[in-house]
Parts: C-alpha cells; sequence; structure tokens
C-alpha cells in the first residue's frame, strides 16, 4: 500500500522478496532519483518513468499547492528528460515493468487501485499498487525459490537531505 506522496505503508512478502525492504521507502524518490539504476533493473524503463510521470501529473493536478508532489514531479520530469516518450500515451492505471533478476526478465502487470472519490480524506490519500507475474518466468516455481531480490547496495549518499542507496 502506498500513501498520496508514494511512500510504502504496507507491502506483501511476495513483494519483499522480489525488491527487498519497501516499508517506509519512498517509491518515486527510489526509482526517479536514481534513472541509470532503475533502467539497469527495469528493462523498459523508458516506458514506466513516462507512466510514473502521468501518474504524478494527475495527482498534482488534484493537489496543486502540495509542494511535496511537486518535488516528486519535477524529479520525474528530470529522470524522464532524456528519454524517449512511448508512441502509446501511458495508461493512468496500468503499468508492465520488466524486471531483470539475475540472468532472468520477470514480466509483470502493476495497477492502481485509488479512492479518488472518497468523502474520508485519509482514504482520498492511499492507493493500493498491485504486480502480478506476466509470464512463465515469474510464474515458476524455480524463480520464486531462488533469491532474485533488487536491493540497494550498502552505499548511500545524500540529495535534498534524503538519504538514498545505489542499486546492485
Amino acid at each position: 500500500m502506498v500513501d498520496g506522496h508514494w511512500n510504502v505503508i504496507s507491502a506483501n512478502r511476495a513483494s519483499e522478496a522480489l525488491f527487498g525492504q519497501l516499508v517506509g521507502t519512498n517509491l518515486a524518490r527510489r526509482y526517479f532519483a536514481h534513472p541509470e539504476a532503475a533502467a539497469t533493473m527495469i528493462v523498459n524503463w523508458p516506458e514506466v518513468a513516462w507512466a510514473g510521470l502521468a501518474r504524478l501529473h494527475h495527482q498534482l493536478a488534484q493537489a496543486p499547492f502540495d509542494e511535496e508532489l511537486r518535488e516528486l514531479a519535477d524529479l520525474a520530469e528530470s529522470a524522464v528528460s532524456g528519454l524517449a516518450r512511448p508512441a502509446a500515451p501511458p495508461s493512468e492505471l496500468v503499468v508492465c515493468p520488466w524486471f531483470r533478476a539475475g540472468e532472468q526478465v520477470v514480466r509483470t502487470i502493476g495497477m492502481v487501485a485509488r479512492f479518488d472519490a472518497a468523502v474520508e480524506v485519509t482514504l482520498d490519500e492511499l492507493r493500493i499498487e498491485l504486480t502480478y507475474p506476466q509470464d512463465a518466468t515469474g510464474r515458476s516455481p524455480s524463480f520464486s525459490q531462488t533469491n532474485h531480490t533488487m536491493r540497494p547496495t550498502s552505499s548511500a549518499f545524500m540529495v535534498h537531505g534524503i538519504q538514498h542507496r545505489r542499486w546492485q
């Protein structure tokens, strides 16, 4: 589960097996602050990055004075500045990242369940990010039994007062 500023507040075991520790991290900063590292981990990075920027722009349209969202959108715009824009406009709710895990590519389908029309403000700020295996590689028992986590290495650095880690 991700809050309105892309902070992971809850994750299941399957996602942590694939991505490492997620709770407490900010997904936008994790990928957009280090686009070169994200591109080595995500095979179709340009498509995923542009879809992420479109999601941030959608959120900014709903909360135009939210400074944190503005910072995340600026970070995303910087990350996609040299990337070719996909031919088809990205979907707001579905993106299909293909992750490198060792010698394998795990194709996933990610969708967002948003609570846009909620009266309760806290529900309006939450969304559920779901990622499913898209092909036999990700569903195979041999893949799920092997540790193919994509985790940060131990090297860390600070950007705008926020600690970031380099990806393996």
